[in-house]
């Protein structure tokens, strides 16, 4: 049953949409296209994740080949460098089969030369014997005794020269005067004495004081250094941290593969808070405090905890073991923290955590938060008079008191800002180091000075020291540095010589003696330099013919290098850059040269083979956090792994996508794009339907004059609304094809629409109403169409009038206007235009005809009798007259107290009695009765 009010014929398009188009079955339709929605989502997830698998793995791939590459290198080098003992004996063999070649062709010679000589040396001694001889028989033996005492003579008197020049030097060290004679020692042996005890009591206090000044000296070029590397490391250090402990955080992390913010310093955490409130402390002088007045206060108190790191509660067995395993070569000090938040602990204003800042957002915040109010709750004092009012307390200049405990630490390593460690702005410290380093360098400079001073202080009085123990030495026998007597003794020996040498023949014989001599000694020392000569060329004939048995017999035992290609490669490259030596001395230096370009070839690839290790133990780990149950047991802090990532990458390129992507693009056909294509088709075929029902219904008005001369037709237009017109735009370009191929970018680029369109149907998140609203619109195809009544003449078919609604029309042309969309509308929703003319056909108006004109009534009536439609009309009496013609029977009702009667008759009967009326007095009120219970009806039936 539909109620339809005649109001509801204001605007023709929803009239039709509404009252004369049946609902169609897209929402089922949708349904069980959205039951296969997930499984597609499903297999598509599934592509998509295995292609960024393969993306992740790709990248560990390129590493893994890169640790691979870099394995090769090393181990080629490795090859090579031992291939290299070999290479050098077979070079050291060469060689020395050279050079023994070379001196076996010069040994003949030598050999000669030697021979020659000594023939010539013989001959030269036989003269020289003669000679003698001569020198002999006049007079030579005496002579020969004098010149033998000239010589012991001037030899004594350069030894005395010698001994007295050094006396008298050793006696200025000593600013004593020269020893003039030997009856002047008496004199120089006193001075000597004096001497001595004056050097006796200042050289413990000279050793001590050049050990204290060299020792200053090293502490200030020490402290030099420690401030430019520490200014040097502050430009890029992130923290206050010193470089030291930075750099064990650092070798840390990097053996174990975390970051360093992983574990940070507890210094890091911490700042002074600048804006804290200081109300009520003031200085000595009265000034309000600042919070950077606590700032030495704070360091000194917490340097020691602030020097300690941080860990996880997941990195604590890790940094622990690898703590217990390794020689830090210093101190450190860790605390764990543990999981969960801590209970807050109420921090007092007064005390010196107050002026603290701990850095939010990180993994330690709440904890070191908590831990740093119940350390340092130590009340801050202006003087130390207070300190007694506290248990624990702290002054602005750094004395803390804990219980009983007082301590000031002034130690330069904790005073002033290069020295603080709070904080993560670096700015001051660095400043700091860099405004200190001219003073230390001045300071070093000066300590340089004194110590050299110091240092040649020392030396000179040793000097002195050294020139008393000589001098007594060298005085203890006088005739050691007499040197007048050694001067008379020469004199005496030539004055004997010249005696002797006068006599004319022996003075010949000492002149041929002379001669005689020098050609000995030339003849000597040439066969002497040949016997070196013939000896050497022996000696180094032999000791090649050893050298190179002993190269053989190495060679023997060396099994020859089974080199491949790499490792060939390798030698060859290093052979060329360190080219072979000629000699046989260098080989030595040669192989340890081309050895440590291998060996530094080594040690590049294993650098890089620790950096692509430490990728590929990155990516090995970022792949285990995403997809921990693919990785399962498979160890990912060993580059080792690698191989049996490659598998999984392999497995998933040539088994796991390609499956993937065959049930996606099954699930996309079939499942989703052929459903969708099947509810493209059936949303047409509802399309057409409508045009053939709308057909249908005009050939029904087409027999139905309108007015004269005309009759009415229902027209259809493709309906303006954007959303309509894309949502077909869009499912045709998702059907058009329903074919992927063999294309994987077209079949991601269909699989988008199509999520795009079943997200929409399915209800987006924040988007579930406009989206059921937009899928209720799209999907009736009645909103496809806008209809609207077109009124045409019989004669030519052209058009009258053109009806998009009622509006704007006379009352007659509403009436005939909604009268001929209503009947249309009925016979459409019974099926009389189909022909099914033995149907229900019931339709009741209620109010019927009341306000319309008798012709707008007589042409409603005549439309709804021509169409076949059972009537019933409730309706005034005023227009009885014309409806009687098309009714069969009459039904009145009027109160009866306070209930309703119904009286009903025939049309017959109502046209009898009302003639029999109208004959008893027309146009007067009369009562007719009704059967046999004297019941009237009183109206106006004439």
């Amino acid at each position: 049953m539909q109620t339809i009010s005649m109001k509801q014929v204001g605007n023709l398009t929803e009239f039709v949409r509404e009252h004369m188009l049946d609902e169609t079955s897209a929402p089922l339709d949708i349904a069980k296209i959205l039951d296969h929605y997930a499984d597609l989502l499903r297999a598509h997830e599934l592509v998509q994740e295995a292609r960024r698998q393969l993306d992740k793995l790709e990248a560990l791939r390129r590493d893994a080949e890169s640790y691979d590459r870099a394995l090769a290198r090393i181990e080629s080098s490795r090859a090579a460098e031992d291939a290299m003992a070999h290479e050098a004996e077979q070079l050291r063999a060469r060689l020395l089969e050279a050079a023994l070649a070379e001196v076996r062709g010069t040994l003949p010679g030598l050999r000669a030369d030697r021979g020659r000589l000594t023939d010539h040396v013989r001959q030269a001694q036989t003269r020289v014997t003669q000679n003698e001889i001569a020198i002999a028989t006049h007079g030579g033996a005496v002579l020969k005794e004098a010149e033998h005492e000239l010589e012991l003579a001037r030899s004594n008197r350069l030894t005395v020269t010698e001994a007295a020049a050094e006396v008298q030097r050793l006696a200025a060290l000593l600013d004593i005067a020269p020893l003039d004679s030997v009856s002047d020692y008496p004199r120089f042996a006193d001075a000597l004495v004096r001497a001595d005890a004056d050097l006796a009591g200042g050289e413990v206090a000279m050793r001590n004081q050049a050990w204290e000044t060299e020792r200053s000296f090293r502490e200030a070029t020490s402290a030099v250094a420690r401030n430019r590397e520490e200014h040097r490391s502050a430009r890029t250090a992130a923290s206050n941290v010193p470089r030291d402990q930075r750099m064990l955080r650092d070798r840390l992390c990097a053996e174990l593969g975390l970051k360093v913010t992983d574990l940070p310093y507890v210094a890091e955490l911490l700042t002074i808070n600048q804006e804290h409130d200081v109300h009520g402390f003031r200085t000595r002088s009265g000034e309000p405090r600042k919070p950077t007045d606590w700032e030495p206060a704070a360091e000194r108190l917490m340097r020691p905890f602030a020097l300690s790191l941080l860990v996880a509660q997941q990195d604590y067995d890790r940094v622990s073991a690898w703590v217990d395993d390794n020689d830090l070569r210093g101190r450190l000090e860790y605390h764990p923290v543990p999981a969960g938040t801590p209970v807050p602990t109420p921090t007092d204003p007064r005390s010196i955590a107050a002026v603290v800042e701990v850095r939010p957002n990180t993994f330690a915040t709440a904890w070191l938060t908590a831990d740093i109010n119940r350390r340092y709750d130590h009340i801050r004092v202006e003087a130390a008079a207070e300190l007694r009012q506290h248990r624990k307390a702290v002054t602005p200049s750094g004395q803390i008191k804990d219980g009983t405990r007082h301590i000031k630490d002034d130690r330069r390593h904790l005073t002033g800002p290069a020295n603080y460690v709070l904080g993560w702005n670096t700015a001051a410290r660095r400043e700091a180091l860099e405004t200190l380093l001219p003073g230390l360098e001045a300071v070093a400079i000066a300590a340089k000075r004194i110590a050299d001073a110091s240092r040649i202080a020392q030396n000179q009085h040793g000097e002195r020291v050294n020139a008393v123990n000589l001098l007594r030495q060298k005085t203890a026998d006088l005739n050691h540095i007499d040197l007048g007597s050694a001067h008379d003794r020469v004199t005496a020996a030539e004055e004997m010589v010249a005696s002797f040498a006068s006599d004319a023949d022996l003075a010949h014989y000492l002149t041929v003696k002379q001669r005689l001599a020098n050609e000995l000694h030339d003849l000597d020392h040439r066969r002497s330099r040949a016997e070196s000569e013939v000896g050497a060329a022996e000696k180094t004939e032999s000791d090649h013919h050893d050298a190179l048995t002993e190269v053989r017999q190495r060679l023997d035992r060396l099994v020859g290098p089974d080199l491949d290609k790499h490792a060939a490669e390798a030698l060859a490259e290093a052979l060329e850059q360190v080219p072979a030596p000629r000699t046989l001395g260098a080989i030595g230096a040669w192989q340890r040269d081309v050895s440590r370009q291998l060996a530094d070839r080594a040690t590049s690839a294993q650098a890089t083979r620790e950096r692509a290790g430490r990728e590929l133990v990155g990516h090995m780990k970022d792949f285990t956090k995403e997809w921990p149950l693919r990785v399962g047991e498979i160890v990912t802090t060993d580059p080792e792994s690698r191989i049996e990532f490659l598998a999984m990458r392999d497995r998933i390129a040539r088994d796991d996508l390609p499956r993937f992507e065959d049930e996606f693009r099954t699930e996309l056909e079939t499942n989703a794009i052929h459903h969708l294509a099947r509810f493209s088709v059936g949303l047409e075929q509802d399309s057409r339907a409508i045009a053939e029902r709308i057909d249908v219904i005009n050939s029904a008005l087409r027999g139905i004059d309108y007015r004269p001369g005309t009759f009415i037709c229902l027209e259809r237009d493709l309906s303006p609304d954007s959303m309509v017109r894309e949502f077909r735009a869009q499912l045709e370009a998702i059907t058009g094809d329903t074919m992927l191929g063999d294309d994987e970018a077209y079949a991601e680029i269909r699989f988008l629409r199509v999520k795009e369109l079943l997200d929409r149907f399915a209800g987006r998140e924040g988007f579930t109403t406009a989206d059921a609203n937009w899928t209720a619109k799209v999907t009736d195809v009645r909103n496809w169409f806008e209809f609207s009544a077109s009124e045409r003449a019989r004669l030519d078919n052209t058009e009258v009038e053109h009806y998009q609604d009622s509006g704007g029309k006379s009352g007659g042309q509403k009436e005939k206007l909604a009268y001929t969309v209503l009947a249309a509308s009925l016979s459409y929703q019974y099926g009389l235009a189909g022909g099914r003319t033995d149907a229900f056909r019931f339709v009741m108006i209620d109010e019927a005809f009341g306000r319309g004109s008798e012709d707008s009534t007589r042409f409603g009536l005549e439309l709804f009798d021509r169409l076949g439609l059972q009537l019933l009309t409730v309706t005034p009496l005023q227009k009885i007259h014309i409806i009687e013609q098309y009714v069969n029977a009459l039904a009145y009702v009027r109160p009866v107290g306070t209930r309703g009667q119904l009286i009903s008759m025939p049309i017959e009967e109502y046209r009898a009695r009302r003639r029999q009326g109208s004959r008893a007095g027309a146009g007067r009120v009369q009562v007719i009765e009704f059967g046999d219970d004297d019941q009237s009806i009183a109206g106006d039936l004439a």
